[in-house]
């Protein structure tokens, strides 16, 4: 879990474990300034941000299902964790982040996960300037044959 002791000046360096059985990956995050201020108003009183009632950190399980709470208690049932980092990942593409940006943010291995944000977020803004690049110039006052062949 997350905690005091992961934080390096203006960011966090951690390492990353997707499951027992794979290499983990080490990732270093710049802190947002948004994040910064939260973290400023809280007291941290463990070795995470975040703590059960109990002041007990979370387990992985235990914390999946108090988020879990959150969004209910917010009335965003349908948010889970996953969604939300889904949901940042393509929020960074559409704001031109690229592949290997993903990948150090997200501390993915491959292009292959980053390419599934970052493919969609490219055609949608290749297509923006490809519009921009239409020759207006006498559109309206040339007639195009119609598709019978006919002039029209």
């Amino acid at each position: 879990m997350l905690g005091p002791q992961h934080r390096r000046l203006d960011a966090f360096k951690l390492r990353l474990f997707k499951n027992r059985n794979r290499t983990p990956v080490d990732i270093e995050i710049a802190i947002h300034p948004i994040l910064e201020g939260v973290l400023a108003t809280h007291k941290v009183t463990a070795l995470t941000h975040l703590v059960t009632e109990f002041g007990k950190p979370f387990s992985v399980k235990g914390l999946g299902n108090r988020i879990s709470d959150w969004w209910r208690q917010a009335g965003m049932p349908h948010l889970t964790s996953h969604s939300v980092r889904k949901g940042l990942a393509t929020n960074v593409a559409r704001n031109e982040a690229t592949d290997n940006m993903l990948e150090a943010m997200f501390g993915w291995k491959d292009a292959k996960t980053s390419k599934i944000y970052t493919r969609d977020a490219n055609r949608a803004r290749l297509a923006r300037m490809a519009v921009g690049k239409i020759n207006w110039d006498g559109i309206g006052t040339k007639l195009l044959p119609a598709a019978d062949g006919t002039d029209g």
